[in-house]
């Protein structure tokens, strides 16, 4: 996944995420692989961030692969049947043409946001 440089504001980030790797209870190393996502960017963006575990982090700085990017009407009744919600970027797919692209979406994956 491309990450958001930073420049010379690299080291007040990673003092951020230090604080709120250790406050949300986050693999200390914004960079693992295993995260999904860009902390830099959401970072560098100025939106609100999550304060406190369980809080949302906004999907448009998920990875192409994190593992909540595709919703189904069966993990949120909110998504219309016969329709995914890519919450990355925030657009609904007919089932079809999302299994032509991505395959089946794994219906058993019930972990959150």
């Amino acid at each position: 996944m491309q990450r958001t440089a930073l420049g010379n504001r690299e080291q007040e980030f990673m003092n951020w995420f230090r604080e709120i790797a250790a406050r949300l209870r986050l693999a200390p190393d914004p960079d693992d692989p295993l995260h999904h996502y860009d902390y830099r960017g959401a970072w560098a963006s100025g939106l609100e961030l999550p304060q406190k575990p369980g809080d949302h982090w906004p999907s448009i700085f998920k990875d192409e692969n994190h593992p909540n990017r595709f919703i189904s009407p069966k993990r949120d009744k909110r998504v219309p049947e016969g329709y995914i919600w890519d919450s990355k970027h925030n657009t609904l797919m007919r089932e079809g043409h999302f299994a032509s692209y991505y395959g089946n979406l794994a219906e058993d994956d019930d972990n959150g946001d």
